[in-house]
C-alpha cells in the first residue's frame, strides 16, 4: 500500500511540475535583464493630476542617455544653457520590484519607478517631494 501511495504521489508531482505556464509569457527575460543596455532619451515631462505634460526638449537634451550594466549605472545628461553642456554621473544600481535604486555616492541616492519596460522602451517616474513627479521615456540603443 505504501508503494502505491508513493507511486501516486510521484506521478502527481511529475504531472504538476511538467505543466508550466510558459506559453503565455511574451519574454523569458527578467526586468533586470531587460534593463541592461543603453537607453536614449526620447521624451520627458511632468505628471500633473495623473496626466503627462511633455517638455519641449531641445536637440541637445535629446542626446541624453542612460546605461545599465550588471551592477553599474551611468547617466550621460545634456542640458542646453547657452551651449549644449554634458554632465556624466556614474554609480551603482539595484532593482527591487519596480523600483530602481541608484547610488551615485554615499549621500547622493535616487529612486526611479519603472512604469513600462519592454525590449525597446523604458518609461520611468522620478518622484520629488517639492516639485512633484516627473517621467522620462527612453528607447533602447543596444
Amino acid at each position: 500500500m505504501k508503494k502505491i501511495l508513493l507511486l501516486a504521489l510521484l506521478s502527481a508531482t511529475t504531472f504538476f511540475t511538467s505543466c508550466s505556464n510558459d506559453d503565455n509569457s511574451d519574454s523569458t527575460s527578467t526586468q533586470e535583464e531587460l534593463l541592461i543596455g543603453t537607453w536614449k532619451l526620447k521624451e520627458s515631462g511632468k505628471i500633473i493630476n495623473g496626466n503627462d505634460v511633455s517638455d519641449d526638449l531641445s536637440e541637445c537634451e535629446l542626446k541624453s542617455n542612460i546605461t545599465f550594466n550588471k551592477d553599474t549605472f551611468s547617466d550621460d545628461f545634456y542640458e542646453l544653457n547657452n551651449t549644449c553642456e554634458n554632465y556624466k554621473e556614474n554609480g551603482e544600481w539595484s532593482l527591487i520590484d519596480d523600483v530602481i535604486k541608484i547610488k551615485y555616492s554615499e549621500n547622493d541616492k535616487s529612486e526611479l519607478t519603472i512604469l513600462k519596460l519592454t525590449k525597446d522602451e523604458l518609461r520611468l517616474k522620478d518622484s520629488h517631494d517639492i516639485d512633484g513627479d516627473y517621467y522620462s521615456v527612453y528607447s533602447r540603443v543596444n
